[in-house]
């Protein structure tokens, strides 16, 4: 979808352009949408935040999850083969 080439777009930017070495972000565990988006662009879990934020009249948890220059880059050579 187009949540995954944005984020393509961005790794990108970020790597190449921006030279970065670690992209990190939070994403809450209700956006599952969201979360496949990031595991699919290769990010990797790095953490659960518990109970870190409240929504909807309950608690709920929060990921970490990053990608790092190296990851990025064996990433992109697996999907371009």
């Amino acid at each position: 979808g187009i949540g995954l080439e944005v984020a393509k777009m961005l790794n990108e930017y970020a790597f190449m352009k921006m030279n970065a070495n670690r992209i990190g972000l939070g994403v809450s565990a209700l956006n599952i949408r969201a979360v496949k988006c990031y595991l699919d662009a290769g990010y990797k879990f790095e953490g659960v935040f518990k109970d870190a934020i409240y929504t909807a009249g309950d608690y709920h948890d929060t990921y970490r999850m990053a990608i790092t220059r190296d990851g990025w880059e064996k990433w992109r050579n697996r999907i371009d083969k």
